[in-house]
């Protein structure tokens, strides 16, 4: 049975017929020896620029500007910063970190950077946020709109809402939300429940999670999610104003 490459493997295995060196594995942190939760976002801007986020807690960036080989860390300066960072960069080069907040005071939250990750905005923009833990905003990603579409710029993220965490009762559940920012964070939409059934708010199997938006050809917003019923998908036709 054949089995296709994709194009940018076949570069990959040319470069290594040809006698390149595998890139060398590089360690990023240096002040914590407890990262988890990764992500990392290239600029297109300037591809050298590489920005990276982890959970320690709280919220660490990691900023290269040699395609990875040296790295600089800190963190990021808000009180409610607990974890799940996502980050990703806009076509124009501003890079987006979002984080959920502490148990005292649950939320979803933006931070912005405009120089490639060096320095941040001093608090990061609440999407929504709680004096508490109930409701607990869970698990948030991110994507911009690189389409050039109708709304090309926008930044839109999803994240699960437990109506009490770790509560076993019928009563409590979990359900996917998204909200758009059409001003690079500066403000976000009203957040929209897309989750047509929802999930137990145990932190199971059978609870509703993992929401990844993603955009395609003309700014139409796709989000998957996981759950009691396996993968689960909504789309927006217009640039995430509603959902199916």
């Amino acid at each position: 049975m054949r089995v296709a490459l994709s194009s940018a493997a076949c570069l990959i295995c040319a470069a290594l017929a040809a006698g390149a060196q595998p890139f060398p594995n590089v360690r990023v942190d240096s002040e914590s020896n407890s990262p988890e939760e990764t992500s990392i976002g290239i600029n297109p801007a300037d591809p050298e620029n590489l920005v990276g986020a982890a959970q320690t807690p709280p919220c660490r960036y990691y900023v290269s500007s040699d395609g990875g080989g040296i790295w600089s860390e800190g963190t990021l300066p808000d009180p409610y910063d607990l974890g799940d960072p996502a980050v990703v960069f806009d076509r124009e080069g501003n890079v987006y970190y979002s984080y959920i907040g502490i148990w005292s005071h649950s939320g979803i939250f933006v931070n912005r950077s405009t120089d490639g990750g060096t320095t941040w905005w001093p608090a990061g923009t609440a999407i929504v946020e709680h004096d508490g833990a109930v409701p607990f905003e869970d698990k948030s990603y991110l994507v911009a709109d690189w389409s050039g579409g109708p709304h090309h710029g926008s930044l839109y993220v999803g994240w699960t809402r437990f109506t009490d965490y770790g509560s076993g009762a019928p009563e409590d559940s979990t359900w996917i939300y998204i909200a758009r920012s059409r001003d690079r964070a500066v403000t976000f939409s009203e957040p929209l429940r897309i989750s047509d059934r929802g999930g137990d708010a145990v932190d199971s199997d059978d609870t509703v999670e993992g929401a990844v938006p993603a955009v395609g050809p003309d700014s139409r917003v796709y989000v998957a999610w996981s759950g009691p019923r396996g993968i689960e998908f909504d789309r927006s036709e217009d640039g995430g104003d509603r959902f199916g």
